[in-house]
């Protein structure tokens, strides 16, 4: 497990300057990593979350989430990390972070970094250009296996809205849970996330 979250830190060093930038960030993380115990339900006891029943364009969200086709889905995860970038009165449309490898969150998350620490723009505005900014990467043929649907009634907790300043540091969490079904329902199992990566990145190709 350590070695495992280890070389997410070690790998977000070598292809992104998130966190290289916040020192604070990587010691938030490093000490989840001796704890040996973080996962969603972890996350969800923090002190300090945000939790909303309504969603907004643009933001960064978590929840749990039991789809409503989940024997016919080759794998999903349970605890989405998305971006919205779309809505309408059954469901919305996420970008969710956990189908991109760290690398490629890594991408996206610079970008949004850039413009989070720069003093010169209004909150307001950063808001703004951040969703221009996600939107952007949402046409990349990148993103194209990250968009997913959600329904609303298929929606198993509040949303926690993570604030912009923190969406580096939740982003490279290990918090994705894929599983996956057989057609009866009956058989269950862990889907790796090397192996929904590796699935995303030829999607994209």
């Amino acid at each position: 497990m350590i070695k495992t979250i280890q070389n997410i830190i070690n790998e977000a060093f070598r292809t992104g300057r998130i966190l290289q930038k916040n020192r604070e960030s990587l010691d938030w993380l490093a000490r989840r990593v001796r704890n040996m115990r973080y996962s969603p339900s972890s996350f969800v006891r923090e002190k300090g979350q945000k939790f909303t029943k309504t969603i907004r364009f643009g933001r960064m969200y978590t929840y749990f989430y039991d789809p409503k086709y989940k024997f016919e889905l080759p794998y999903f995860d349970r605890f989405p990390c998305i971006f919205v970038i779309d809505a309408d009165r059954d469901g919305f449309l996420g970008l969710n972070l956990h189908y991109l490898d760290y690398k490629s969150r890594a991408e996206l998350l610079d970008a949004l970094f850039k413009l989070e620490n720069n003093a010169r723009i209004p909150s307001r505005k950063k808001l703004e250009i951040s969703y221009g900014i996600i939107s952007s990467f949402s046409k990349s043929k990148l993103a194209a296996p990250c968009i997913k649907r959600y329904l609303h009634g298929h929606v198993r907790s509040r949303f926690i809205e993570i604030d912009p300043d923190e969406w580096h540091i939740v982003a490279m969490l290990p918090l994705q849970t894929f599983d996956s079904y057989d057609k009866t329902g009956k058989n269950f199992r862990k889907y790796s996330a090397s192996a929904v990566w590796k699935d995303s990145r030829r999607k994209a190709r």
